[in-house]
């Protein structure tokens, strides 16, 4: 805990140093910046846990609003880089790959850019990460609490960013490998449903804001029907699979791939990443299978989505991607212990990458 404490903290010491100090003329980010304390609706999908979190911060005495809400960003980065390492140590990396993998995550631009502005990525990223890690636990465990808390943190995600939908088929495979019978159970499947209906119910949020006066509001809903019409996204459901296949492969992917992927881990912490997917598929399958499915539809989701801002919906990606690496990291390592020195010397190296993709 100390180490991950430290992890995000020297995170945080950064994020703070580079935080944009007041209003950010930046896409979205002027809306986030004040949605919370005006309790109003942004646009689809209407973000209700976001904008009920940042109303407290908006209240805080204690500099001006944009820079309130700019450090809750910043605040939620460090968490999700803490986090990051204890699901590394959790897959049995050793103390200075899993570091050196939430300084990766941490010193990435993508992951820096969110970290600094009013957004929800870095809060979608923590979620994510908190859902891993206590699945995660449940499985080494055994204290079904864990299960319960991922699920939890789960329908509270719904309400921020609905990808996190994509993780669903992981989390069932991941909960029928570890305990089939608890699985099954009708007492955990209802206490599932009843967690994941509480995490809709954020929406309602929504409809009570759309009945009242003078609210700022971008995702009017006064019906059900209309408040499905939000959750799905409509409002840029023209902008998702908005590219041919042949577009899609021939020049989103690579593009993504190259400028995104390949700059926020480098070239060797990719190869790493490639090994570490392989080496979790192999020994961790339940591990491998709720991670790197999720991170493949998120790619999958960026590149067919027409927006400016394509490389901000990679990052849970990306945080997948270097759990992956710090597990190749770790492979690696493992066989070179054979020699005295080499193990601490590839600790050395896969250390060396958080701040290669500074360069």
């Amino acid at each position: 805990m100390a180490w991950a404490a430290l992890g995000g903290a020297a995170a945080l010491v950064v994020y703070v140093r580079t935080l944009a100090p007041g209003l950010v003329a930046l896409l979205d980010t002027p809306m986030f910046q004040f949605i919370g304390r005006v309790l109003g609706v942004p646009h689809n999908p209407g973000y209700p846990l976001y904008v009920l979190l940042t109303y407290p911060v908006a209240l805080v005495p204690a500099g001006s609003l944009p820079y309130r809400i700019n450090l809750f960003s910043a605040v939620l980065a460090a968490v999700a880089v803490s986090l990051v390492f204890l699901i590394a140590r959790r897959l049995g990396c050793r103390r200075s790959i899993s570091i050196a993998a939430a300084l990766g995550l941490a010193s990435g631009r993508v992951f820096w850019s969110q970290a600094v502005i009013a957004e929800v990525y870095t809060l979608h990223a923590a979620i994510v990460a908190g859902v891993v890690l206590s699945l995660v636990i449940w499985r080494q465990t055994g204290r079904n609490g864990w299960f319960f808390a991922g699920i939890a943190m789960f329908a509270a995600g719904l309400g921020n960013h609905t990808t996190i939908v994509a993780l669903a088929p992981g989390i069932a495979v991941y909960a029928l490998m570890t305990d089939r019978v608890f699985a099954t159970r009708v007492r955990t499947l209802a206490a599932v449903a009843a967690i994941l209906a509480s995490g809709i119910l954020q929406y309602a949020f929504i409809l009570i804001r759309s009945h009242q006066p003078g609210v700022y509001n971008e995702s009017r809903a006064t019906t059900v029907g209309e408040l499905l019409d939000v959750i799905r996204g409509r409002q840029f459901s023209d902008r998702l699979f908005a590219f041919e296949w042949q577009t899609v492969l021939r020049d989103r992917l690579p593009s993504l791939l190259e400028h995104v992927v390949a700059a926020e881990l480098t070239i060797p912490g990719l190869m790493l990443a490639a090994a570490g997917a392989a080496w979790l598929l192999r020994h961790k399958p339940a591990e491998g299978l709720l991670l790197l499915p999720f991170a493949a539809f998120v790619v999958g989701f960026a590149v067919n989505y027409r927006v400016v801002d394509t490389p901000v919906f990679v990052i849970p990606g990306l945080v997948v991607l270097w759990l992956s690496a710090a597990a190749g990291a770790e492979g690696v390592a493992r066989v070179a212990a054979r020699v005295s020195w080499a193990a601490a010397a590839c600790s050395a190296a896969f250390f060396v990458l958080p701040f290669g993709n500074l360069t």
